[in-house]
């Protein structure tokens, strides 16, 4: 005999050393992150597709109807609670820069990327999610879909890892700094190699040196296409 439960998942621990108590009003977030440790009024879902399978007015029911909680907002709905919560906090103008990180992310990215004043590819995180090899053909893709919606884009995690320890980047990574400003990056971010390396100078350095070098080699192809044509 097999007891099929029908619509339901499993979640995972909250990460906290005592149990919490969901106070009524209180607002949590559902997620498939992977994440050590606690983070308040988090709960993680080991079901990837939760976030299509939900959608605002639903009601998630914990514990065989212990706690329910409803469902008011998921992805760029998210980024559009943020900005309007910003905007009446503050009269300047704050921009939200969403950072794909996740796979979930990458099935809603234009409809992200619309909502978000900027991207952040962070290819460290995202490198858990899918397989590596499809790194470079979704920075790619992320970069495009940008390009397509005039959002500033950047490019982040490990572009000159080994400058952590080393005073001099592998030929590999040189090569990649390029490839991302040939694909019109608006910006390359340093993380480890700037912030605990041993050569952070330097590896700020090598990065400007190799990013304009290739946007000086960009412009004159442009110029020459032009010439010929």
């Amino acid at each position: 005999m097999i007891d099929t439960e029908g619509n339901q998942i499993q979640v995972v621990d909250h990460g906290s050393s005592s149990s919490v108590k969901a106070e009524e009003d209180s607002i949590w977030y559902f997620t498939t992150e992977k994440f050590e440790g606690s983070r308040p009024f988090t709960i993680q879902a080991n079901y990837e597709g939760f976030s299509e399978g939900v959608n605002p007015g639903d009601e998630i029911v914990i514990d065989g109807g212990m706690t329910t909680f409803e469902v008011i907002e998921r992805d760029a709905d998210a980024i559009k609670h943020l900005k309007d919560y910003l905007a009446t906090k503050s009269s300047k103008a704050i921009e939200v820069l969403a950072k794909i990180e996740s796979l979930q992310s990458l099935r809603k990215l234009e409809e992200i990327v619309e909502a978000s004043d900027g991207i952040m590819i962070a290819r460290g995180d995202l490198g858990v999610e899918i397989p590596l090899e499809q790194i470079p053909s979704v920075q790619e893709d992320i970069t495009y879909v940008c390009r397509q919606l005039n959002k500033p884009v950047i490019v982040a995690s490990q572009l000159l890892e080994s400058m952590v320890e080393f005073p001099t980047p592998t030929r590999a990574e040189v090569a990649d700094v390029s490839e991302a400003v040939q694909q019109y990056a608006d910006a390359l971010m340093l993380s480890g190699e700037s912030a605990i390396g041993s050569y952070g100078v330097k590896a700020l350095s090598v990065l400007r040196t190799t990013s304009t070098r290739m946007e000086q080699s960009c412009r004159e192809e442009q110029a020459n296409f032009v010439a010929s044509t």
